[in-house]
């Protein structure tokens, strides 16, 4: 196990040893610990894969409503009062691109392997010692809960801005006064039975 920390034992010899009846063991309730720490970051690995799906979700949805923005922009010609409107529309959605984008590199962040299996496991006097184990796993649990909180709240940054932004379009959105002007706007200019 070289280059994996201060253990001279490979994998195959901790667990050789673990499971050897005359071996003792510390701490106390040392295999359920370690299943315990090793299922808790499985669990975040699976839920920091799902924001991540989510995100890239959210990221797709987001860019195709900044192009039909952009698009809308283009196909029109606006008065400057309405492109600076439609332009807060198109930021807001890259603001939800951007925010969903730093939420999944923190889930990318989370599941990586960047800690070394059973490197801080020792044998002392014929005593199995996975305290600094423990302790090893148990911070690289904390850094990653911390990685997919920050990627969770992110991500509903990104739902609020992108509700805002929908809400704003749907409902409060600028519409073009030159198609009213130029009677292109359909309901306006539909023929008067």
């Amino acid at each position: 196990m070289k280059g994996w920390g201060k253990t001279t034992m490979s994998i195959a010899e901790i667990l050789q040893h673990l499971y050897a009846a005359d071996i003792k063991i510390t701490p106390d309730g040392a295999e359920d610990t370690l299943a315990f720490l090793y299922e808790a970051l499985n669990i975040l690995d699976r839920k920091a894969a799902a924001l991540m799906t989510f995100d890239g979700i959210l990221v797709a949805a987001a860019a195709f409503a900044a192009e039909n923005v952009s698009a809308t922009m283009r196909e029109h010609k606006l008065l400057k009062s309405e492109i600076s409107k439609w332009k807060y529309l198109r930021g807001g959605m890259i603001v939800v691109i951007i925010l969903a984008l730093i939420a999944a590199a923190l889930c990318l962040w989370i599941a990586r392997i960047g800690y070394p299996f059973l490197a801080g496991v020792e044998m002392t006097n014929g005593i199995l010692d996975f305290s600094k184990e423990f302790a090893s796993l148990e911070a690289v649990l904390l850094e990653r809960t911390w990685y997919y909180q920050s990627a969770w709240k992110l991500s509903i940054a990104a739902v609020g801005v992108a509700v805002v932004v929908a809400f704003v379009t749907f409902f409060i959105s600028p519409r073009p006064e030159a198609q009213v002007k130029h009677g292109l706007n359909r309901r306006r200019s539909a023929p008067k039975h």
